[in-house]
């Protein structure tokens, strides 16, 4: 296996549903898209790597639950590695159901694993669905087959990783819309150029820094309305508008006790900056107590790394029109590989190539609610005019009091982009089935041109963009 060696998957046809009272579901990715080289297998929602080294996984997950009654649904999406589920990458779904007819939810998780041995379950890899609610009303949530997809790519292990997580579930801010620093002072790798100290990781170097990152909240005791947040603070000022992630909830209500979110962006730093994962917290009337875990993944990519960064402070989404969405700025493009201009919705490549995609979205009601009620934007890629189904996200956003955010997040490895074509972000609110305009607060959306991280794909020591566009071998199973 070689560094750049990826396999895409999704679901074509599983309908599967996740059963009441603590339900467990392994999701089957059974169509296979795409795939460079044979060590990643897959066999009923196991993935087997087949190597030790690194690896990156991008998932979204698409359930739909048309609840008969005032029901609440929610589940816990986790990534299980080498027989434990990890805290990087969980995220989960929240379906009000039966109300405002917000009946579907879109999950999307990231994370990096490393592989120390492929003895045993050591290199096996499944995404699972864990009902976390104590409803039990017919029928059951079940997953509907697009915008529902895996991508696994084999990094270079001699680029430089910091890998950190919380070192036990702590206590969360007491203050509504106060950041608190969150807890990663369990280090479990740290390569050059990070430096921890405490919970800030120093970055020496100037080399784009790929950051993923989880919050998982739970314990909440009321059934108060509130909103968990979490950001990357860059030198304690400047927060990253593509490192935005937000849940509703835990609110105790139907016994739902759990809030997750994951998220992925490009970092350009300056050598020296600091980096800190905060959380917030914003609730009706009431301070927060939580119990918080979370985790923060850096990686230095190589200094050839060409990538483009369009962000965004400001801008509307009308509830009832399906659209692209525009970026107000463009912190970052290398022109070698990429041409866009700020205030347009497009990132035009000019190189046909495989390309890492990411996407963060920050929506609240643009006058304090305005008769917008459980709102469920979506998100999704579009490539040369075509929404892309193997990934997607939502997000829940109650606009009542306080609780009137929501962010969404989505990843994935679009294979085979030809020259020139454009990628966009498509915003589809047909969900909640509103017809009002949200305002976007913040995010960001990049493209990575794979084979610009790696010197030859395959092991054949040719370019891996020429090799990805010969050698994809499509195993269906």
């Amino acid at each position: 296996m070689a560094a750049g060696d990826y396999v895409v998957r999704r679901n074509n046809a599983n309908t599967d549903t996740i059963a009441n009272a603590g339900g467990d579901l392994t999701l089957i990715w059974d169509q296979a898209v795409a795939n460079v080289g044979s060590g990643i297998t897959h066999s009923s929602g196991v993935f087997s790597l087949g190597e030790t080294g690194h690896f990156l996984i991008m998932y979204s997950d698409f359930i739909r639950c048309t609840h008969l009654g005032n029901a609440r649904t929610s589940w816990e999406t986790r990534i299980n590695f080498a027989g434990a589920d990890l805290i990087a990458g969980s995220c989960t779904g929240y379906i009000r159901g039966n109300n405002s007819l917000t009946e579907e939810f879109i999950v999307s998780g990231c994370a990096i694993v490393d592989v120390a041995s492929t003895v045993g379950d050591g290199d096996e890899v499944f995404i699972h669905h864990l009902r976390n609610d104590g409803t039990t009303a017919s029928p059951l949530p079940l997953r509907v087959t697009s915008r529902s997809g895996i991508s696994i790519i084999k990094l270079d292990d001699s680029w430089g990783f910091g890998i950190y997580r919380s070192s036990a579930a702590v206590a969360g801010a007491t203050t509504n819309n106060v950041a608190t620093t969150m807890n990663i002072r369990t280090q479990d790798e740290q390569d050059s150029p990070f430096t921890r100290s405490t919970d800030s990781v120093d970055i020496a170097s100037t080399n784009t820094i790929m950051a993923l990152f989880t919050m998982r909240v739970a314990t909440k005791s009321t059934t108060n309305r509130s909103e968990s947040q979490i950001r990357l603070n860059i030198n304690s000022g400047t927060i990253e508008p593509g490192s935005w992630g937000q849940v509703y909830g835990p609110r105790h209500q139907s016994s739902i006790e759990v809030a997750a979110v994951s998220g992925m962006c490009l970092l350009y730093p300056t050598s020296g900056d600091d980096v800190t994962l905060e959380q917030l917290s914003r609730e009706v009337g009431n301070s927060i107590a939580d119990t918080w875990e979370a985790s923060l993944t850096l990686v230095e990519l190589p200094s050839g790394a060409e990538s483009c960064t369009m962000e965004a402070t400001g801008g509307l989404c009308n509830e009832a029109i399906a659209q692209t969405f525009d970026w107000d700025t463009l912190p970052h493009i290398d022109t070698a590989a990429f041409t866009a201009t700020a205030g347009n919705p497009n990132i035009d490549v000019d190189a046909a190539d495989d390309y890492i995609v990411m996407a963060n979205q920050g929506y609240t009601s643009n006058t304090g609610g305005n008769g917008l009620t459980r709102a469920v934007p979506s998100i999704q890629f579009r490539v040369q005019g075509s929404n892309n189904d193997h990934a997607g996200g939502t997000t829940y956003n109650r606009n009542s009091g306080t609780a009137e955010h929501g962010h969404m997040f989505t990843a994935t490895l679009l294979d085979g982009v030809a020259q020139n074509d454009s990628l966009e972000v498509w915003n589809d609110s047909t969900f909640s089935q509103n017809t009002g305009t949200m305002l976007c607060e913040n995010g960001a959306f990049s493209a990575l041109r794979l084979g610009s991280l790696f010197a030859g794909g395959g092991g054949l020591g040719i370019p891996i963009a020429a090799y990805h566009h010969n050698h994809h071998n499509l195993d269906i199973g």
